[in-house]
C-alpha cells in the first residue's frame, strides 16, 4: 500500500491509487489464500491463443519489456543484454537464436520480488538480498512451466552464475560450471 501511495501522481493515476487504498487491503487478503496458478488459468478468456512457435520472440519481448517496466533504471536492459549474447553466440558458433531468446527472458524471475527491493535507496537487508539472489531461481522456474520456454530454463536461470562457481542461485563448483555463456552446451550434452 505504501508504494501505492509514493508512486500516486508519479507511476500511477492519482484517482485510480486512491481507489486502491480503498479497496486494496481486501483485495490483498484474499489473495493470500488463493491460488494463483489456478485463478489464472481459470481466468484465461476464452477461446484460447496458442502461440505458434515463430511468434515466441515477440512474447519474449513482450516479457521482457513487462519485467524491464518494474523500475526505470532498467527500461531496455533484456533487449540490450539479448542482443550482446547474440553477438557473443554468433562469434562463438554458438545457437544464437536460443540463445538470444533465453538472454531476452533471463531477468523474468524479478516479477517475483517487489518493486520496492528494487528501487530501495541504500543497502539491502539480508532478507532483501536473498530475494534478489533468487530471481534467477524465479526465472528457471517460470519458463520450465511452459512447454515451448522450457528448452531455456535453465540457461536463462544462470544469468548471474560465473565459471568459478561464485555466482548465484545454483553456485555449482568451477569443475562443474559450464562452459561459454550461459549454460551452453546444455547440461544434458553428450559431447565431451
Amino acid at each position: 500500500m505504501e508504494l501505492v501511495r509514493r508512486r500516486a501522481g508519479g507511476w500511477f493515476d492519482p484517482e485510480v491509487a486512491a481507489a486502491f487504498e480503498r479497496t486494496g487491503p481486501e483485495l490483498l487478503r484474499d489473495l493470500a489464500d488463493a491460488d494463483v496458478w489456478a485463478a489464472v488459468l481459470a481466468a484465461e478468456p476464452e477461446p484460447v491463443r496458442r502461440i505458434p512457435a515463430s511468434g515466441l520472440d515477440n512474447v519474449a519481448r513482450v516479457f521482457a519489456d513487462m519485467v524491464d517496466l518494474m523500475t526505470p533504471f532498467t527500461l531496455g536492459h533484456s533487449p540490450g543484454v539479448a542482443d550482446l549474447a547474440q553477438a557473443a553466440a554468433e562469434r562463438l558458433g554458438l545457437p544464437s537464436r536460443e540463445i538470444h531468446r533465453a538472454a531476452m527472458l533471463h531477468d523474468l524471475g524479478r516479477v517475483a520480488v517487489s518493486g520496492h527491493v528494487w528501487e530501495r535507496p541504500g543497502a539491502l537487508s539480508s532478507a532483501e538480498t536473498e530475494q534478489v539472489r533468487l530471481h534467477p531461481y524465479w526465472t528457471e522456474r517460470v519458463l520450465a512451466r511452459s512447454a515451448a520456454l522450457a528448452p531455456l530454463a535453465r540457461m536463462a536461470g544462470m544469468h548471474h552464475e560465473r565459471q568459478d562457481g561464485s555466482g548465484y542461485h545454483h553456485g555449482p563448483p568451477p569443475s562443474r560450471s559450464p562452459p561459454g555463456p550461459g549454460c551452453w552446451p546444455p547440461p544434458t550434452s553428450t559431447r565431451r
